[in-house]
């Protein structure tokens, strides 16, 4: 009822005009069907200046001016459901967009570890687990339902992610066998990883594409600069071996400010990119830096006046 009397009272507009002069960077993931985006793209060419990530580079570096209420759309990961229920939506709109890609998604057609320690624990036939997770006291978990295995594995992820990076490899080693699955699981198909060839025609028809590392890590959590090289540069370096032009543009997995340093930031400039996305959220204005750049966390799913409000820049 607040959120609504906020927006009828012209509350949202009033957002919007104040906040004309930052650019809006909206977060995605997946667009599984059914969803808004029709809806959202209609109200993204009303109300805002849908630009690239490249033009929003440039303003930042070169100090051009950024257009007023400029709106920037990142896709992070490189699931396929962007290329099935996404591409063609913002195509229809000509509304560019960037997709920010784990390389080994598509390289070795899987899903981030993250999505594959959720499906590790679905298809458990355990109903209670005791896991030794890293930097933490033996976790107990009850999976009676398909909730409580959701809740495990959210719990389970979060605590791997504090993890130093090793110690996260060695324990999802494990984690098959401490759930006793005797076989692997098949990848579900709304976790397809995009193809190199889609990400090709995407690229010829005007979609941007930038790095998100190879493997997903927590790159604060690696355990020197080399490795966060090894990351960062091998990502770039994939894809620019597909698409044959530059990679300028970064997104760090997780995206928390805790989830990258000084150094990664370092490794990102001497490899050559120019801008790099936060998960944190905000508007950025001209005095923005261009490697902490804020988003605003979006779903396809989002319609009307919720979706009004958060493109605005308000935080509920």
């Amino acid at each position: 009822m607040c959120r609504r009397a906020f927006h009828l009272s012209g509350g949202t507009r009033l957002t919007r005009y104040r906040y004309r002069q930052g650019v809006r960077i909206l977060m995605y993931h997946k667009f599984p069907q059914p969803h808004h985006l029709e809806e959202q793209c209609r109200h993204l060419q009303e109300f805002y200046r849908p630009i690239s990530m490249t033009e929003l580079g440039q303003s930042l570096h070169e100090g051009k001016q950024i257009p007023k209420n400029a709106v920037v759309i990142t896709v992070d990961d490189g699931y396929r459901d962007f290329w099935t229920n996404a591409f063609p939506v913002l195509s229809a709109y000509s509304i560019p967009a960037i997709v920010f890609l784990a390389t080994d998604m598509l390289d070795q057609g899987k899903c981030l570890w993250v999505d594959w320690v959720r499906i590790l624990f679905r298809n458990s036939p355990l109903t209670r687990v005791s896991l030794d997770l890293p930097l933490q006291e033996p976790a107990q978990y009850s999976m009676e339902s398909a909730s409580e295995k959701d809740r495990a594995s959210f719990l389970t992820k979060e605590a791997l992610k504090q993890a130093p990076n090793g110690e996260r490899l060695a324990f999802l080693e494990r984690l098959p066998k401490l759930l006793q699955l005797t076989c692997q699981p098949p990848l579900p198909v709304d976790l397809a990883p995009l193809s190199w060839r889609e990400v090709r025609q995407m690229a010829a028809a005007g979609i941007e594409f930038g790095a998100h590392t190879m493997s997903h890590p927590i790159l604060s959590r690696l355990a020197s600069k080399e490795e966060i090289r090894a990351e960062v540069a091998g990502s770039k370096a994939r894809i620019e071996q597909e698409l044959q032009r530059p990679v300028l543009h970064f997104c760090y997995p997780n995206g928390t400010f805790a989830d990258f340093n000084a150094s990664t930031i370092e490794v990102l400039k001497e490899c050559g990119y120019r801008t790099s996305v936060v998960g944190e959220p905000g508007v950025n204005f001209p005095t923005a830096d261009p490697y902490q750049l804020r988003r605003i966390g979006m779903e396809p799913g989002y319609a009307g006046m919720k979706f009004a409000q958060k493109a605005a820049g308000l935080p509920w």
